[in-house]
């Protein structure tokens, strides 16, 4: 199921469950303090496309679901039910049962169909963004320009995606 927007989770193993099962966007917070420069990024998605947030149900959660909200005020509260996330002694998004966490995306699915122009590694290695000397430079330079933050290559290639950046696009910033 693919989902064309971004989500926002709290940690790495919410990201790792979620990647698992849906395929969308997903930036983590690591806690209250998320990153300036994800915030940014956040924002600039958010100009055109749905953000979405979701939190474990708990003080922690709701703590990090009001600082998003205070930030980007068009984002979207996804919920799950405290009893529906729990595996032991622990209850978080990434202890769901796989079905709840379907159903919550499927409520969201909508025509969400992957561009024809999408970037792809090939096009990042065409604009000397992979595989060269000074590519690590000039993949900082792109996520300066389009408000990435610090990204891999692969997140770069998600996130110039999810922006909508063309391969047209990419490649006249090098003519």
């Amino acid at each position: 199921m693919y989902i064309d927007a971004l989500l926002i989770v709290e940690g790495n193993a919410d990201k790792a469950y979620i990647s698992s099962l849906v395929d969308i966007n997903i930036v983590t917070t690591n806690g209250l303090d998320i990153p300036k420069d994800e915030l940014i990024f956040i924002k600039e998605v958010s100009k055109t496309k749905k953000v979405y947030v979701l939190t474990d149900p708990d003080e922690a959660g709701e703590n990090i679901r009001e600082r998003i909200h205070k930030q980007v005020p068009n984002s979207i509260d996804l919920r799950i039910k405290s009893d529906d996330c729990h595996k032991g002694h622990k209850k978080g998004v990434a202890e769901c049962d796989k079905d709840v966490i379907i159903n919550l995306f499927k409520t969201l699915e909508s025509n969400n169909q992957r561009r024809n122009d999408e970037i792809t590694a090939i096009d990042l290695y065409e604009c000397g963004l992979l595989g060269k000397n000074n590519s690590k430079e000039l993949r900082k330079e792109v996520s300066l320009k389009y408000h990435l933050g610090k990204c891999n290559a692969k997140t770069m290639i998600d996130r110039l995606n999810l922006l909508g950046i063309n391969k047209n696009e990419l490649k006249d910033l090098w003519k």
